[in-house]
């Protein structure tokens, strides 16, 4: 438990600075990100740890080994760190977890430092960071950093600003030269980056700062769609950019509500959807980022669709199922 407390430190201390500037707590219910949503106030077992991690604790005890739990997403996307998969909010999921997985969510977009394994203190200025990010869509934090033992914190400390952006076919994160308030001392200078990217596809070329990355320099798991790319010591006053461009969509299979799951599979260039029961009418639409409609289509009483849109031309797409009341929707590239 200790370890994983020193790992997420960059990430406390940041947001426990946001704490100390706006009163707001690192843990807070749902309806303070949320209020205008009912379940927000419902689902009291669940809470934000800080503004980019959603966190449904296990209180109950394992049956086998295995808990099960019920949990609201909010509107957004978010990385199930445990499973290994893009949730697609608002909607209602029934998950179930060993007693070594952890039920919390990366907001998709968001990028997230952690601390490598190596620290052993809360004081310490490692040499390296890992910088957690759940690729394909849009997200700014920043990275708070002080003496860690000073009393005049709130007047000197420095902040780095984390900015990630996705337009679905290229994803860049950008580590903006560190800003400083004040005199802030016993920084690093200079620190290397280990960037674990998830919701990625295989990358088709990855560069940093405008350099080509070889293959060999990076680690790509693609059952738990994972890319791990290490970036040697950079000065922390020079700003680090980050282009990973994807063999295909940087959208990952999304599971919406009631369980259906989504997703463009472009090995065989098919839309496939599956539902878990028979549904009277299923309604597949696909448009450009203009809203141009180039395909739709229309099913009764399937429990599953697999529509091959290889005649259709090669762009980006949104797409979008009705079935009944509930829609879902995602976006790839052809």
């Amino acid at each position: 438990m200790l370890s994983r407390q020193l790992s997420t430190f960059p990430y406390i201390y940041t947001m426990a600075r946001e704490a100390y500037d706006t009163g707001i707590s690192i843990c807070r219910p749902l309806y303070y990100d949320f209020p205008e949503t009912e379940e927000a106030y419902s689902y009291e077992g669940e809470y934000m740890f800080g503004n980019d991690i959603l966190v449904a604790p296990i209180t109950e005890a394992a049956v086998n080994g295995v808990s099960t739990k019920q949990i609201w997403f909010p509107v957004g996307k978010w990385w199930s760190a445990a499973t290994n998969e893009l949730i697609e909010g608002p909607c209602v999921r029934k998950m179930s977890f060993t007693q070594e997985q952890i039920p919390y969510f990366f907001k998709q977009g968001a990028m997230i430092p952690f601390n490598p394994e190596s620290v052993k203190n809360v004081t310490e200025h490692p040499d390296d960071l890992i910088i957690n990010v759940v690729a394909g869509a849009n997200g700014e934090t920043s990275l708070y950093e002080d003496n860690g033992n000073n009393a005049d914190y709130d007047k000197n400390y420095a902040v780095t600003k984390l900015v990630s952006t996705s337009n679905g076919t290229e994803d860049e994160y950008v580590i903006e030269p560190r800003v400083a308030t004040g005199k802030v001392s016993g920084l690093k200078d200079s620190r290397a980056y280990t960037f674990k990217i998830y919701n990625c596809n295989a990358p088709e070329s990855i560069s940093i700062s405008g350099n080509a990355v070889s293959a060999d320099k990076y680690e790509y798991d693609a059952k738990s769609k994972t890319l791990t790319l290490r970036v040697a010591s950079t000065n922390c006053n020079n700003e680090l950019r980050i282009k990973v461009k994807q063999q295909s969509s940087a959208v990952a299979n999304v599971i919406a509500d009631n369980g259906y799951s989504f997703k463009y599979n472009s090995d065989t260039e098919c839309v496939e959807a599956s539902f878990g029961k028979k549904l009277d009418s299923v309604d597949l639409s696909l448009c450009n980022l203009t809203g141009q409609m180039f395909a739709n289509y229309r099913y009764s009483n399937v429990d599953a669709i697999c529509e091959n849109i290889s005649e259709l031309p090669e762009q980006f797409y949104l797409c979008r199922i009705v079935t009944g009341n509930s829609a879902i929707s995602t976006k790839f590239v052809k």
